[in-house]
């Protein structure tokens, strides 16, 4: 009723509160002066100023005091002497104005309120605009690099082993060296470079998917950092969102950076449970613990997760086993997979 009455014209909303005002003026003459109905004048002048303009409340404020004195006159309340009478119309004047300014002053403080969760939502939905565009732009980068670049690098490395090969049987033995030094270089940078790619755009949608790219992840983490990741995907991955796979990406990615940089992990465990209904990503390793960890002084990678999984609809938990070490995890609702 009340959100119809929002939608009316303030006009309209005018003439119902005259209307309403009058009603209450017509019932106070009819119940007679023994019983009060003062406080009932507040009705139209807290509808005022709800729903019309806000001078409107002080106008009904206004004209609800010689309503209410003349109601007060035809149903027969004598006075004393006149300054009684004089004393009880100011009172009353001044309790509807007190009721006008305080509900215009709600009104305003709500309108404030509405006003900066407004541009609130708006810079929410701005910084996940530029998430999604930083993203993008990512996966583009690493596509290309991995079409490009490292393919004239893995062109120029055979071709490199193919001059080593020849220069064993003409060449000296420098040359041979060299050679190799320069074929060896090469085939570091091709990793480099696939590696990075790799890391710029993680999942390949219209491949594998997301267990293929959290299962290379981890494969990734125990060559380069001499540690046991391993990966455990349980259910049927039921993930067709891009953006969604990409966010539970990274979570998973600074989950384990956070591990290995500050929790000083010897062993991560990562774990996907995808299925119609929800999906859980969990990460736990038996470092030192989040509260022991100087990531914990400024919270940057658990805000990042917390971020990322916000977008995505998912919330964030981070737990200390008795067991020790430091398990994060991920759950997101299947009406969250429509937000990403």
């Amino acid at each position: 009723m009340f959100s119809f009455l929002e939608r009316q014209p303030k006009f309209v909303n005018f003439l119902l509160s005259l209307l309403l005002l009058a009603l209450i003026g017509w019932a106070d003459v009819v119940t007679g002066y023994e019983r009060s109905l003062v406080l009932f004048y507040c009705i139209p002048v807290l509808f005022a100023g709800r729903l019309c303009e806000r001078y409107t409340a002080f106008f009904i404020a206004a004209l609800a005091c010689p309503i209410w004195a003349w109601a007060d006159f035809v149903s027969g309340h004598e006075y004393f002497n006149g300054s009684t009478q004089a004393w009880e119309i100011t009172v009353r004047g001044a309790f509807f104005f007190a009721v006008a300014v305080a509900v215009v002053a709600v009104r305003d403080r709500q309108a404030q309120t509405d006003a900066k969760l407004a541009v609130l939502e708006r810079a929410r939905k701005l910084e996940h605009q530029v998430t999604e565009i930083t993203e993008h732009e990512q996966q583009r980068v690493g596509k290309e690099l991995h079409n490009g670049l490292s393919q004239y690098l893995a062109a120029l490395s055979c071709a490199m082993s193919s001059l080593k090969m020849d220069t064993e049987k003409t060449g000296s033995g420098a040359l041979v060296a060299k050679a190799g030094e320069i074929e060896r270089l090469l085939s570091e940078s091709v990793k480099q470079a696939r590696d990075l790619a790799r890391n710029l755009a993680p999942v390949q949608h219209s491949g594998p998917g997301l267990a293929a790219a959290l299962e290379e992840l981890t494969s990734a983490t125990t060559r380069r950092m001499g540690i046991e990741c391993s990966f455990e995907s349980a259910g049927e991955e039921a993930i067709r969102n891009d953006g969604l796979a990409t966010y539970l990406y990274r979570i998973a990615q600074e989950a384990i950076d956070n591990a290995v940089e500050h929790g000083k992990a010897s062993s991560i465990s990562v774990q996907l449970s995808a299925n119609p209904s929800a999906i859980s990503l969990t990460v736990s390793d038996d470092g030192v613990g989040f509260s022991k960890s100087s990531k914990n002084a400024d919270g940057v990678g658990i805000s990042v997760m917390e971020y990322r999984a916000a977008i995505i609809g998912g919330q964030i938990s981070v737990e200390e086993p008795a067991s020790g070490g430091t398990t994060v995890a991920c759950v997101v609702l299947a009406q969250g997979e429509e937000k990403a």
